[in-house]
């Protein structure tokens, strides 16, 4: 068996699971995140406001407001 250069080792012992978490995997991770962060949010529009629901691969679950107004033209 070989052995991996590794930085973090997550173990839980209870279900039997171990986690290596080696260097090229970390990179691998996070530039997916920032590919899709942006690129993936769950959006409502209602009444010519935006409401950001869910950024999923952003970790972030809060509630915000951006208030945008349209035109228009007849």
């Amino acid at each position: 068996m070989g052995f991996i250069k590794c930085r973090t080792i997550k173990a839980n012992l209870n279900q039997g699971v171990i986690l290596l978490i080696t260097n090229g995997s970390r990179g691998t991770a996070n530039a997916w995140r920032f590919l899709f962060k942006s690129a993936f949010v769950i959006t409502v529009v209602i009444l010519g406001s935006v409401f950001c629901v869910a950024s999923p691969l952003g970790g972030r679950y809060v509630l915000r407001l951006f208030v945008a107004i349209f035109y228009l033209r007849a």
